[in-house]
């Protein structure tokens, strides 16, 4: 008699196990449900005021976590690079990751769960950003999966309780790396704010020639010297040229042995360039001969050479490519040959 209750309870048992199993594993690969909001209320992920006044910004890939922050100084950039390295940060790179951030529109929410985490890659996020403002508020974006199937990504604010899915960044945020941050640019100053431009050449060990001197009057006239009135788009197209060189590498990590090198280098400069900017401040630029080789710098013998700024605190390396700019005399203004 009590055979077929204990076949029964055997079968009862196993069927309730494994309606319990498939409930445990229905949950944990169930497909995200999106949660039903009006998204006229919740069209865009940020409002154009999030992103006003900011101070500091932390942005981690996998290529690495870089620190910025606002500059004091604002000598070349409005912003600088704090982590890992010390130097101007690139206005450009900053300026497109914001833009790229303004204007996300929503597709779709979820609910910020255990298992929709998991399954847009938010733990951990693929990319973070965390914005500080000048008052000290804190925003902190994650970004997860991107989906090239649907041409989507996954974001969510750290303080929020829902997912947004958007569609995909316009752009690169999992490539911009270390390079992307640093300002390479050497002036520090634009055609509209010099008031004296001056190029001069070493002859000899101590003896140096002017090669062009050219100064802006007050209504903003490009002359020289004797008076000569030179074409405004001439002008600036030269001004440009110099204006426009960037550096190859920043010395910015200088051992006893490298200062002495480059300051044997740059003791009695082959090129020299004096700006007197419109409020009076002066800068001067010295400019190497190409040189053979530097301690520490991998380098190829006479493919580069430096250039000293007064206004910035570390000398650049420069690829001669560049070098030809030094050639440029004030009759090629004159004669708009350039």
């Amino acid at each position: 008699m009590n055979k077929p209750s204990k076949a029964s309870n055997l079968i009862l048992f196993s069927f309730f196990l494994i309606l319990s199993i498939s409930a445990v594993m229905t949950e944990l690969f169930r497909t995200p449900t999106a949660q039903k909001f009006n998204l006229n209320n919740y069209a865009f992920v940020f409002k154009k005021d999030d992103f006003k006044d900011l101070s500091k910004i932390v942005f981690k890939n996998s290529l690495g976590i870089f620190h910025l922050n606002k500059s004091e100084e604002q000598i070349i950039s409005p912003w600088e690079l704090k982590f890992p390295r010390e130097l101007p940060a690139r206005t450009e790179t900053i300026t497109s990751i914001i833009s790229s951030l303004q204007n996300l529109k929503i597709r779709k929410i979820y609910k910020r769960d255990a298992i929709n985490i998991s399954n847009f890659s938010l733990n951990p996020p693929l990319m973070e950003l965390n914005l500080t403002d000048q008052d000290k508020n804190k925003m902190q974006i994650e970004l997860g999966l991107v989906d090239s199937i649907t041409n989507s990504t996954y974001i969510a604010l750290k303080d929020q309780d829902i997912i947004y899915q958007i569609d995909s960044i316009s752009f690169p945020l999992e490539k911009i790396d270390l390079s992307d941050f640093i300002e390479t640019k050497i002036f520090s100053t634009t055609p509209k704010k010099i008031k004296t431009f001056k190029l001069f050449q070493r002859v000899g060990r101590t003896s140096k020639i002017s090669k062009i001197s050219i100064f802006k009057d007050k209504q903003n006239v490009w002359k020289n010297k004797r008076g000569h009135k030179f074409n405004s788009t001439s002008s600036i197209e030269v001004l440009n040229k110099f204006l426009n060189l960037k550096s190859t590498i920043i010395l910015d990590e200088v051992t006893e042995k490298l200062e002495k090198k480059i300051e044997r280098y740059t003791r009695s400069p082959l090129y020299s360039i004096v700006i007197e900017e419109e409020k009076g401040k002066e800068i001067e630029y010295k400019v190497s001969s190409l040189i053979t080789s530097l301690p520490g710098i991998k380098m190829e013998k006479g493919q580069y050479f430096i250039v000293k700024a007064s206004n910035r605190k570390y000398p650049f390396l420069v690829h001669k490519d560049s070098y030809s700019i030094f050639s440029l005399r004030e009759s090629q203004i004159q004669r708009q040959r350039i």
